[in-house]
């Protein structure tokens, strides 16, 4: 941010009646300081919305691929379980792959952190 001067008012301030003392004493800058500082603060709101709306936007894209990868594994998981109904019947070969994929297919059991 930039940096900007900043004025304490003190002793007399014109009001509507003439010259009044000051009860308050306001702290002031000068104009261009503001605009210059208004507009910085604009120009980083604007950034700030355009990245959110970017990240928004990835959140989305990742959510759907996400879906869409959910979906062909549920498919091709079938698929397998499908041929390993046939391929137990072969022998050979075919009796291992069917052993590997059944193995393949079993939920992943997750390691827990208790040491």
């Amino acid at each position: 941010m930039s940096e900007v001067m900043r004025w304490k008012l003190k002793g007399f301030i014109p009001s509507v009646e003439g010259v009044s003392k000051a009860l308050f004493q306001p702290w002031v800058v000068t104009a261009e300081d503001f605009d210059r500082l208004s507009a910085e603060r604009d120009a980083l709101l604007q950034r700030l919305i355009a990245a959110e709306s970017t990240l928004e936007k990835a959140d989305d894209d990742f959510s759907l691929v996400s879906l869409e990868a959910g979906q062909r594994m549920d498919l091709l998981e079938g698929l397998l379980r499908r041929w390993n109904k046939h391929l137990g019947h072969l022998g050979g070969i075919a009796s291992v792959l069917l052993h590997e994929t059944e193995a393949a297919l079993k939920p992943a059991e997750v390691e827990s952190d208790d040491a």
